[in-house]
């Protein structure tokens, strides 16, 4: 029980707010539309205030997928079920000050620039790294 005390203590409540109005205007259509890509865009902008440069970058890199590939989806993310990839994420960054999710992120966004510049990548979770 401490643990969900601890972790909601540690969530921004702008990120929480900004992250909820993206999540209902995805699920809208289930798809990025521009009202989701502006508000991503906040949510970049409030990141760049925040000083938490792999967040920017982060944010940046999932909208600019999006637009270059259609659609966001992380394999390893949809096989678990449940949640689309994006919905995944934006759980990822609801709760960034958690370390494990920070890796997530960091993990992520050297996929996501790797695929944007053509280069043939898989996505690993950093814990998947440790099996290899």
């Amino acid at each position: 029980m401490l643990k969900k005390k601890e972790e909601k203590k540690n969530r921004d409540p702008k990120v929480v707010e900004l992250v909820e109005k993206i999540t209902k205007a995805y699920e809208k259509d289930k798809k990025f539309s521009t009202d989701v890509v502006a508000k991503m865009q906040d949510l970049r902008n409030l990141f760049i205030e925040m000083e938490q440069p792999t967040l920017v970058k982060s944010v940046r890199l999932v909208y600019e997928y999006a637009e270059a590939f259609g659609e966001f989806s992380i394999e390893t993310w949809e096989a678990e079920g449940g949640l689309s990839s994006f919905e995944y994420y934006l759980g990822l960054l609801e709760n960034c000050n958690n370390k494990y999710n920070r890796e997530e992120v960091k993990a992520l966004n050297a996929f996501l620039k790797a695929k944007l510049a053509g280069e043939d990548a898989e996505f690993q979770r950093p814990d998947d790294e440790d099996e290899a």
